[in-house]
């Protein structure tokens, strides 16, 4: 509720993500009891079983008549952001924000907590931060041909801050201009267009994410690392989820596009809490 509330969610839509926050593995009925109580990894035909709750439970409560969209919520909340979730697939904006909300909130919930199969982790190694390990971070929208950071954090938050890097140049500039991610990059070709001098203590590597808008890409969130090859492939497919929501983010708030570079020109914005927890 707390998330919705912040995301400036209708009385309406808050009345729902209640109910479904209550609700939402109701269908969990219609499964066994040996597969929902199976210590180990489920197989195949197994997860086939499991995956009939969510469509179970929108049926039930669509029963219910709620004077509010309890039941879609309830039907996505296994639904992916890239497309890859249950039952239909869908992918980004396709799937209701209550649904979003929910799933983003239960899996943190399922992390921190004791489950049959694996003991809880604490609460700071169930987000982002702890999947992803990173020294410092920048998110940098074009704005007339160059990258502009609008947020940056860690070791290095002040010369970070001041970067402005020409499309196809530094690390940022390459990834934004090719639109391609760039994994364990060479930090000292991007800090040189910093503004400010960095901080005691070397960056060994970086990892590049273009966003892409509907429109084309819209900015680029970089991620620094102390050591050499700090990152991995694993880290670059688990912020390409995180990436389509900061796309989405910024494609809303841009400003005029089609400059020379065919890149959207973003006014100067401050990024929505949201973006910030999760970049956290």
């Amino acid at each position: 509720m707390e998330v919705g509330k912040e995301l400036k969610l209708s009385e309406g839509e808050l009345e729902a993500l209640k109910a479904a926050a209550l609700l939402h593995d109701i269908g969990k009925i219609a499964v066994p009891d040996h597969i929902l109580a199976k210590p180990g990894k489920l197989t195949p035909a197994e997860f086939q079983k499991m995956k009939v709750h969510p469509v179970v439970g929108a049926e039930i409560l669509e029963r219910v008549r709620f004077p509010f969209q309890v039941a879609p919520i309830v039907r996505c909340h296994h639904e992916k952001w890239d497309g890859s979730g249950y039952l239909a697939g869908l992918k980004g904006e396709e799937i209701p924000i209550g649904a979003r909300i929910l799933s983003a909130v239960d899996c943190l919930d399922a992390l921190a907590s004791d489950r049959h199969y694996r003991r809880a982790l604490p609460l700071d190694e169930a987000r982002l931060a702890k999947v992803v390990a990173f020294d410092s971070v920048a998110l940098c929208v074009p704005r007339r041909g160059s990258l502009s950071a609008i947020f940056a954090a860690g070791s290095h938050r002040e010369a970070l801050a001041s970067l402005t890097i020409s499309i196809g140049k530094g690390v940022s500039g390459w990834a934004a201009g090719a639109n391609r991610p760039i994994l364990n990059g060479n930090p000292a070709v991007e800090l040189c267009y910093a503004a400010a001098p960095c901080r005691s203590g070397a960056l060994g590597s970086v990892l590049a994410l273009p966003l892409a808008g509907a429109m084309g890409p819209v900015g680029v969130l970089t991620l620094y690392g102390a050591a050499e090859n700090a990152f991995r492939a694993e880290d670059l497919m688990m912020l390409a989820g995180l990436g389509g929501h900061l796309a989405s983010y910024l494609e809303k708030n841009s400003g005029e596009a089609g400059t020379a570079t065919g890149l959207s020109i973003v006014p100067q914005l401050a990024p929505a809490p949201e973006v910030l927890r999760l970049v956290h």
